[in-house]
């Protein structure tokens, strides 16, 4: 017959090899565990940025609802104190009649 197969060769062959199997995915698992630790990171980084920038929106958007406010103010303070255009030419109108009427009978 021919020589009994090595059984102790082939386990430590699969030891061996069942370990650098568990190397490589210990060292995957670790880059995984990396990449996630950044991805986190920078998802933390992110939102806190998206907060800040809503919050410079929301006091932009009152600072110019503020203006607003104060020039529709001024506005209607303006509307107050113009001249009363029509009733002035009323009154032009009339001060031509009388000057007119003057010329007329006086003489």
């Amino acid at each position: 017959m021919g020589v009994p197969p090595d059984r102790t060769s082939g386990i430590s062959g699969l030891e061996v090899g069942l370990a650098q199997l568990r190397g490589e995915v210990g060292r995957g698992l670790e880059e995984i565990k990396g990449s996630l630790g950044i991805l986190m990171e920078r998802t933390t980084r992110t939102d806190e940025d998206v907060k800040q920038l809503r919050q410079q929106q929301e006091r932009a958007r009152e600072q110019q609802e503020r203006t607003i406010a104060a020039l529709r103010h001024e506005i209607e303070d303006l509307k107050k104190a113009r001249w009363p255009v029509a009733q002035l030419g009323l009154v032009l109108a009339l001060a031509t009649a009388v000057a007119a009427a003057v010329a007329v009978f006086v003489p």
